[in-house]
């Protein structure tokens, strides 16, 4: 709703306040507390965030994402023990969102594993959401610059400004690629 537009057009505090609003209404609403952490997260609010994030989970949150962005929050806190132990179970976890298999994905690549697991990652979600731009962009890259598969990678741009025509960045890999 208007939370996630406002974070989408760079307004976090905009977005905390309407999650804000959210959960007095809906105390119960985990995924409330998961896009709220994402904004305090933007803002810096590393507290606040990580408590959203245990309510998010204590409340049942089943997307994997958020063992991803709390091993963040923890690593930022200081507390490497908590963000090696979030970062393990979010791999361990079988993602079951769009946004999960990207954070996955995202992770892989991070740790150094085979590109072609995280690349697995960005096509499952991008069979579950074809409109999904950070799905598309990754595919992509790995294509490019892990696989040395320029051509699909040049396709895969393709399909993303097909889907979406505004992303001068998705335009701006595309003429690189072309231009290698």
């Amino acid at each position: 709703g208007a939370a996630v537009r406002a974070m989408d057009r760079g307004d976090p505090d905009q977005a905390r306040a309407d999650f804000d609003r959210a959960i007095r209404a809906r105390p119960n609403f985990a995924e409330a507390y998961f896009n709220r952490a994402l904004a305090r997260e933007t803002l810096g609010e590393w507290d606040g965030a990580l408590a959203d994030l245990d309510q998010a989970v204590r409340l049942g949150l089943t997307s994997t994402r958020v063992y991803f962005v709390r091993s963040s929050v923890r690593k930022r806190l200081g507390d490497a023990a908590g963000a090696a132990a979030d970062f393990s179970e979010g791999l361990r976890r079988t993602p079951n969102d769009p946004d999960s298999f990207v954070a996955r994905g995202v992770a892989r690549l991070r740790e150094g594993a085979d590109p072609a697991l995280a690349l697995a990652d960005f096509e499952q979600a991008s069979r579950l959401d074809p409109w999904n731009r950070a799905a598309l962009e990754n595919i992509a890259h790995v294509q490019s610059e892990k696989l040395g598969k320029t051509e699909a990678a040049i396709e895969t741009l393709d399909r993303l400004i097909e889907r979406h025509p505004e992303s001068a960045a998705a335009r701006a890999g595309r003429g690189v690629l072309l231009a290698r």
